[in-house]
């Protein structure tokens, strides 16, 4: 409730990843609360009768639907409802309800194309309402997010007039922490950041307040959020509090493909030089002057995405995977060995991530829609299927605590269930 799942049946209807997201609680936890929201939702079952069937053993509908009527009646039977021939109506919704099969998304998609072709062909007739056709195709393109588990459509999201807000955005770069999802918006000038059920979206940042340019990368630290803007500037976000701490020596970097924040520390992708630039700090505030990090640069041009986990971790443009690793004796990083070893035909990353508190790294494969997840020893663990309708994922960040990937797709972000 306190998340804002106000309605038992919307809770019921999500997506066990959905809520532990926007929960902040564990897989397991959502799942129970799920699972009793949809007991509770059942058959008029309500919140003080689905309390008591699991007090007494019936944890979820699959349970309820195994249950002998009058075994369980007796066990019920403290007060004059539940009544025998409810308990018996209960287990026959119950019955029904588990027989049913999952949503079948391909199937539904089949529907919406046929229906996108009947429209069509209706709308070629003379007396066809140009009003009710884009209605209509209105309509179904909600039901196609809806499938794609598209969550937001920043280009959709209105202002205090119920205007678009920024009807050009498209995100570069996407984040998330227990606060939400936090997205870089260089076309719409802001920092988004996504969260609550319903689905919230407020600016963190605008272009040109606080002297701040178009965002173009974001990471976190905790609770802490680091984005560069379009003039070079790193700004660091901390509940209401924003400040400019760009290094002093910012002039170093001839290019900002990528940045990553570890320990404190600042690192930053200059693919144009073919380095990687670190920048101490006690604080994640006063950060000291550049240090190539890496003891032999990349061919300029190459490089593409960062991740650092104690290692650096470079997807090139190629879309192979560099990893680095810095000795105890030495100030800079050396490349060592990493394979892959691919279950199936090889894939050529787009973007990568390694975070130090999950147990693997990933993979995005923006042309071939999918995201790879592997060990950090190079084994290939499962690969998931990204929206096929959309547009191809330009950036994507996978939550293991919520088993969930979400991914920009143009002006939308998704979540895909993290699920072998």
């Amino acid at each position: 409730r306190d998340a804002g799942w106000t309605d038992v049946f919307r809770l019921a209807r999500a997506p066990a990843a959905e809520v532990a997201y926007r929960a902040r609680i564990t897989p397991d936890e959502a799942l129970a609360a799920r699972q009793a929201a949809r007991l509770s939702a059942l058959r008029g079952i309500g919140t003080r009768h689905a309390a008591a069937l699991m007090a007494g053993g019936v944890s979820s509908v699959e349970a309820l639907a195994r249950a002998d009527p009058d075994s369980l009646w007796r066990r019920l039977h403290r007060s004059p409802r539940p009544t025998a021939a409810e308990v018996r109506v209960w287990i026959r919704a119950a019955q029904r309800a588990a027989d049913r099969k999952p949503p079948d998304n391909a199937t539904a998609r089949e529907r919406l194309d046929r229906a996108v072709v009947s429209l069509n062909e209706a709308a070629r007739s003379p007396a066809a309402s140009a009003t009710r056709v884009a209605a209509l195709r209105e309509q179904i393109a909600a039901l196609d997010d809806r499938i794609s588990g598209v969550i937001v459509d920043l280009a959709r999201v209105v202002d205090a007039q119920g205007k678009p807000a920024t009807p050009g955005a498209k995100p570069t770069a996407l984040i998330g922490n227990v606060n939400g999802l936090y997205a870089a918006d260089p076309q719409g000038g802001r920092l988004w950041r996504i969260f609550g059920d319903p689905t919230q979206v407020l600016p963190v940042l605008e272009k040109g307040a606080r002297g701040v340019g178009g965002p173009l990368l974001v990471v976190s630290q905790g609770e802490i959020v680091y984005t560069v803007d379009d003039q070079k500037h790193v700004i660091r976000a901390e509940g209401n509090g924003v400040a400019d701490v760009t290094p002093e020596d910012s002039d170093t970097w001839k290019s900002v493909d990528a940045i990553a924040v570890f320990l404190s520390n600042l690192y930053v992708l200059d693919a144009a030089s073919g380095q990687v630039w670190k920048h101490q700090s006690p604080d994640g505030v006063r950060f000291a002057r550049a240090q190539g990090y890496l003891e032999t640069p990349l061919p300029p041009g190459t490089g593409r995405s960062l991740a650092v986990d104690a290692d650096i971790w470079i997807a090139t443009t190629q879309g192979d995977v560099l990893r680095f690793r810095r000795l105890t004796t030495s100030f800079t990083a050396t490349r060592v060995d990493f394979q892959t070893r691919w279950k199936d035909d090889p894939v050529k990353a787009t973007a990568i991530q390694a975070i130090d508190a999950q147990r693997s790294i990933y993979l995005l494969d923006g042309p071939g829609k999918r995201v790879v997840q592997l060990t950090r020893d190079g084994t290939e663990v499962a690969r998931f299927a990204l929206p096929p309708n959309l547009d191809p994922p330009t950036a994507f960040y996978v939550s293991e605590g919520s088993r969930t990937i979400f991914t920009i797709h143009g002006s939308k972000i998704v979540a895909t269930e993290l699920r072998a």
